[in-house]
């Protein structure tokens, strides 16, 4: 009886060491993989030109998602399994630790080349701290950081992990 590391092991000789069973498989997925339509599921109404660019541009131009399906069918015929994750782009955000000002800035505006000298920007490795001055209130000190969701249509990131035990 064979374990799963030993058929994980078997499959990854057959990929790496025969061409014509690596061939083979990039034949079946490329078979059945086609362009991506974009269509309302519920028949409700026809999508909108606009809708149809958006949903282009984040699945074709972003997600590359044919070569990403084609990977995912790669692993799932080699493999059994495929793991993969879809991460929404967040944005990290500061805010300035005077109680009365609480001023928000996205944090690329901290740091950008222009306004560094204004925030005095410093970034503490060590314990991970954020120090600016506010320049509305010029309280000096750690700003509270924190994550917001951003527009998903900037650098959403789709990552496939290889399902084979290291």
């Amino acid at each position: 009886m064979l374990t799963a590391s030993q058929m994980f092991d078997f499959a990854r000789f057959l990929w790496k060491h025969d061409p014509t069973f690596q061939q083979a498989i990039k034949r079946v997925i490329g078979y059945f993989l086609t362009d991506v339509e974009y269509y309302d599921p519920t028949h409700r109404a026809e999508l909108k030109e606009e809708d149809i660019v958006s949903y282009r541009q984040v699945l074709e131009e972003q997600l590359n998602i044919k070569f990403a399906l084609h990977q995912i069918l790669q692993n799932y015929c080699l493999y059994g399994n495929v793991i993969l994750s879809l991460l929404p782009p967040m944005e990290r955000r500061l805010m300035c630790p005077n109680a009365k000002c609480r001023l928000i800035h996205p944090l690329a505006v901290v740091t950008s080349a222009e306004n560094r000298g204004m925030f005095n920007f410093k970034y503490h490795a060590k314990g991970v701290r954020f120090e600016a001055t506010c320049p509305t209130c010029n309280a000096r000190g750690d700003w509270e950081a924190f994550d917001v969701p951003a527009n998903y249509r900037k650098n959403v990131c789709l990552t496939i992990y290889n399902p084979y035990p290291l």
